[in-house]
């Protein structure tokens, strides 16, 4: 087993050194598994719209990841839960935190998600540099990540986000991402209706946007069919795709 100091080391030496940005990626992965055991995973900007000619797969079948990636809006939806604990701890997040067996959470992961990676668990790392998400790894398994996992990628984040920066720069020139923390400006929407729609894109029940904005939950689903009138979306996924975020 590595130590985290050589795992440090080879990753920034392999940035340095390695002759593309799948290269870098592809071989990130590998040193990862010496430190974490997975069977499945996927480096890349997590977004449809970057080149999946970009990503760095291990055991994950392309074809089955390309076809998917025209429902990437919608599928984070299902991911919002992920990528908001994430941002509370250190940029890491597991599904067996964000999905807890029996819940409707983790009943949508299992049918949208899990059941495409053929792997249940996943333990999501977002690489971030400032206010931005470079990109992110796709850790992947039938049992669930436990806390040491965790705190093992957690550690690494800082060091992979600033190498995967790296890489892209030196490939493209500019580094791809995205905002890390939304906010909806959409003006068709009241103030109350934009903070309902960043709740509905961070993936939240009903019952959780209630307790959130202080209202109760008929209140929510009277907004949102609101907001779906005034978006023209037929539903929360077409809100979060239709509604201006950034």
């Amino acid at each position: 087993m590595e130590t985290a100091d050589h795992t440090v080391r080879s990753l920034c030496d392999l940035a340095r050194g390695s002759s593309s940005l799948v290269g870098w990626r592809s071989e990130a992965l590998q040193i990862l598994r010496t430190r974490i055991d997975y069977e499945g995973a996927l480096f890349h900007e997590l977004s449809p719209r970057v080149s999946l000619d970009r990503a760095a797969y291990v055991r994950l079948d392309r074809e089955t990841i390309e076809r998917s990636s025209a429902s990437w809006d919608e599928l984070a939806v299902v991911f919002g839960r992920l990528r908001e604990l994430a941002s509370t701890q250190g940029g890491v997040s597991s599904t067996d935190e964000a999905f807890p067996q029996g819940t409707r959470g983790r009943k949508a992961w299992n049918t949208r998600v899990g059941r495409m990676l053929h792997a249940p668990e996943a333990l999501v790392a977002h690489l971030s540099i400032g206010a931005r998400i470079v990109s992110g790894i796709l850790l992947v398994r039938p049992t669930a990540f436990h806390e040491r996992e965790r705190q093992t990628i957690r550690a690494l984040v800082p060091v992979l986000s600033v190498c995967d920066g790296l890489r892209q720069a030196l490939d493209t020139g500019h580094v791809e991402g995205q905002v890390a923390e939304l906010q909806c400006v959409d003006q068709r929407l009241t103030p109350r209706q934009r903070e309902l729609v960043v709740l509905v894109a961070l993936g939240r029940t009903d019952a959780e946007i209630a307790q959130a904005l202080e209202i109760s939950a008929n209140t929510v689903r009277n907004q949102l069919v609101l907001v779906r009138r005034r978006l023209g979306a037929a539903n929360r996924a077409e809100v979060v795709r239709s509604a201006v975020l950034r």
